[in-house]
């Protein structure tokens, strides 16, 4: 709420620049603000001290006493640290996109006087810092609208178009995945008929018990990007080019989302939402710009219990000496499956030294050549 008429009270202001409250504040508990320009003057009339930023105690006189926080504030300064820079824009930016740890002063960011923090106080607030005329005062004033020029029926009969003709619309698409448990899909966001933006803030939303976003890759096709830095549904996707001097007319791909599934159940729906009225897609003259949402999907494909089957083996063999010219030869076959699993079938026979031969290990006939009475020259499978 902003201090205005509605309030009987002096304002002191201290040495080193503290602000000391007397008096009544006609309204209900809760956060104050005095609004100040970039200089600390005071913008409500019947103020004129200079102020700096900060937070004071100040008890109201009413039915029942209560503490609130009385703030004075900058337009634009939305981290409070006392100037209007680059940094309180890329801030409202991922304030905008919902960034996680990202805090500002929603009644600074209101640079547009509406009472809502929106795409378009962000994109006033970049022509604010990048001096565009007509953006020099904050809070910014919308300039008086022309009327439209009327369109007569002989233009209207000039133009290209033909009666019979099909008109497209200006569309967002999801494209649609498909893939089995564990694997990684590709759905790619894309504009058609993009009549020209500056700035686009898109809702994504999707079911995280079947699908998990992995990545988010932009195209670098539509400016700045600001999109979320955590991944999660719903998950904020924001273009925001306040400062451009032309739109951005790009169609096609505009942004890449990798998802990973999860389940093999069902698949989900990826669903995109904007809105509207809050201005959350502008053209370069502030105006909003409708698309038609065409949602994408994830299906995902049954899994196939494929055969386990064999795929190789490998025969190893050892001598250890006995009594005499005996020996014992144990012969190890290892069998590996197609699921990873193993299986080893062992052998001993007793064997004179030097002995050479086959030997059946299991369902195979193994071939050991021996030296003495450890040595082994040779082991291989016959069969």
């Amino acid at each position: 709420m902003i201090i205005g008429g509605d309030v009987d009270c002096n304002v002191i202001v201290n040495t080193g620049g503290t602000v000391t409250i007397d008096g009544k504040l006609k309204v209900e508990s809760g956060d104050f603000y005095i609004m100040v320009d970039e200089q600390g003057l005071f913008k409500q009339d019947g103020f004129s001290s200079v102020i700096k930023p900060g937070y004071i105690e100040y008890t109201i006189d009413g039915t029942s006493t209560v503490w609130v926080k009385l703030k004075a504030f900058i337009y634009g300064d939305v981290n409070d640290d006392g100037r209007v820079t680059l940094l309180d824009s890329t801030i409202l930016a991922r304030w905008l996109a919902m960034w996680e740890g990202v805090e500002i002063n929603e009644a600074a960011a209101d640079v547009n006087g509406d009472g809502r923090v929106t795409l378009l106080d962000q994109t006033v607030l970049r022509r604010h810092l990048a001096m565009w005329e007509g953006y020099e005062i904050l809070p910014w004033q919308r300039p008086p609208q022309v009327s439209p020029v009327q369109v007569s029926a002989f233009m209207a009969l000039s133009s290209p178009f033909m009666l019979n003709d099909t008109f497209s619309v200006p569309a967002i698409n999801v494209s649609n995945a498909t893939g089995k448990v564990g694997e990684i899909v590709e759905m790619r966001i894309e504009l058609s008929e993009n009549p020209g933006i500056i700035g686009m803030r898109l809702g994504i939303e999707y079911d995280e018990s079947k699908i998990r976003l992995a990545d988010v890759i932009d195209g670098g096709n539509l400016g700045e990007a600001y999109h979320r830095n955590v991944y999660s549904s719903p998950y904020t996707l924001l273009w925001a080019n306040g400062a451009s001097a032309t739109n951005f007319n790009h169609s096609g791909d505009v942004v890449t989302l990798l998802f990973e599934i999860l389940s093999e159940t069902a698949g989900s729906p990826v669903t995109i939402s904007y809105d509207a009225v809050n201005g959350d897609v502008l053209d370069i003259d502030l105006k909003p710009v409708n698309f038609e949402m065409n949602d994408g999907f994830v299906s995902t494909l049954p899994v196939k219990n494929d055969p386990i089957k064999l795929v190789n083996a490998v025969p190893t063999a050892s001598v250890k000496k006995q009594n005499g010219n005996k020996n014992d030869l144990t012969i190890t076959v290892t069998e590996t499956y197609s699921d990873g699993s193993t299986n080893k079938i062992t052998e001993t026979f007793s064997i004179n030294n030097n002995a050479a031969g086959s030997y059946q290990v299991g369902t195979y006939i193994v071939y050991v050549d021996t030296k003495g009475n450890d040595q082994i020259r040779q082991c291989y499978i016959v069969k």
